[in-house]
């Protein structure tokens, strides 16, 4: 009810204070005649005589005139004239205190509004600068998660980079030694297929010798069972050739 109360009465200064500027800002942007400035002088005259005009004036005022009666009915017409004037005036004076008081409201009323909006503007002030803050906490915030799954993503891609190329090795190590073993095993089978190649061409060079050995022996046999026969017809080919020699020779 309390916190009502005082937005009303905040809402009312304000209200005032906003009329009170439009009037300001109209009077300011109107020109002031030499008349006005004689009638601020003359009601700043007024207000200093006025100032003068105490009770105990008056009072004094007043015996005077009841000890000088006689002078004073005399002097009535113009007394009481002058009397008018000071009432004319002090009512005068009224008025324009009552400006002046009218000024010292508006002032007041400015005051008032200026320590509202300034509450206004500190409160809008701190609202903006805690906004700010938690967005600067919650920025912060944001980045360092951001930070730290960047930071597990990139040790997650080293460690998998590592893996990987701990994984190529081991392949190309693997396929290496597959391949010296393939080339060792190729040599083995090479070397294992020459190896009886060469047993099997001893073997048939062999028995290739043994059978040549066998035929010279078979055929020196022959040749010792037939060397007379061979003698005979050795020369029975040699008296042939002679004869048809003789023969040729005849002939020609």
């Amino acid at each position: 009810m309390a916190q009502e109360t005082l937005t009303g009465t905040k809402k009312q200064i304000l209200s005032n204070f906003t009329q009170f500027l439009d009037k300001y800002h109209q009077q300011e942007s109107s020109v002031i005649t030499k008349e006005e400035e004689l009638e601020k002088e003359k009601n700043k005259q007024l207000l200093e005589k006025a100032g003068e005009y105490t009770v105990n004036n008056i009072v004094n005022s007043m015996a005077s005139l009841q000890l000088d009666f006689g002078q004073i009915i005399q002097d009535l017409s113009q007394n009481l004239t002058t009397e008018s004037t000071k009432l004319d005036e002090l009512k005068k004076a009224i008025t324009v205190k009552q400006e002046q008081l009218q000024k010292l409201r508006q002032v007041r009323l400015v005051a008032d509004a200026f320590y509202i909006l300034r509450q206004e503007y500190e409160e809008k002030s701190r609202r903006l600068q805690e906004e700010s803050n938690q967005q600067k906490e919650s920025l912060e915030k944001e980045q360092e998660k951001t930070r730290n799954i960047w930071e597990k993503e990139s040790e997650e891609f080293t460690t998998r980079i590592e893996e990987e190329a701990e994984l190529i090795n081991k392949q190309r190590e693997q396929e290496a030694a597959n391949y010296q073993y393939e080339i060792q095993k190729l040599r083995k089978m090479e070397q294992d297929e020459y190896e009886e190649k060469k047993r099997q061409q001893e073997r048939e060079l062999q028995l290739l010798n043994s059978a040549k050995e066998k035929a010279w022996k078979e055929r020196e046999s022959i040749l010792a069972q037939n060397a007379e026969q061979f003698e005979a017809n050795k020369q029975k080919i040699d008296e042939l050739e002679a004869k048809i020699k003789e023969e040729y020779n005849k002939a020609k």
